[in-house]
């Protein structure tokens, strides 16, 4: 039978050495969480601007087609802006522009000058 301070030496050795990798094991996935996160925020630049090209594509998209919808003298009403034109009538522009911001998203510019084409086109 082994003398009791070594067997109370390798306890107390196990002990620690499962303590070390406890720890251990918690370092390396606090790691790995701060390099998923960096990855993450390194790869924002790369999708931010893949998605403004794919903005802008679309934006000449349909640019080419209210020129050809233009050509061709074919009106297309977007639902629900009979509530703008109805501003419009009643000379409230600005009610129009706010109005046509919610119903489509669209920026301050892009509204006010979709308004502006619909009351032209209305005149």
């Amino acid at each position: 039978m082994p003398a009791p301070g070594p067997v109370r030496a390798r306890n107390a050795w196990a002990r620690n050495a499962r303590t070390l990798m406890r720890r251990l094991r918690s370092v390396i996935m606090e790691i790995a969480t701060y390099l998923v996160i960096l990855a993450l925020v390194l790869q924002y630049p790369l999708l931010e601007s893949r998605i403004q090209k794919i903005q802008r594509r679309a934006d000449r998209i349909e640019r080419k087609l209210d020129l050809i919808l233009g050509h061709l003298d074919i009106q297309v009403a977007e639902p629900g802006l009979e509530q703008v034109a109805a501003l419009l009538r009643e000379g409230k522009k600005i009610e129009a522009i706010k109005v046509y911001r919610q119903l489509t998203d669209a920026g301050l510019r892009e509204a006010k000058e979709a308004v502006e084409r619909m009351d032209v086109a209305a005149k």
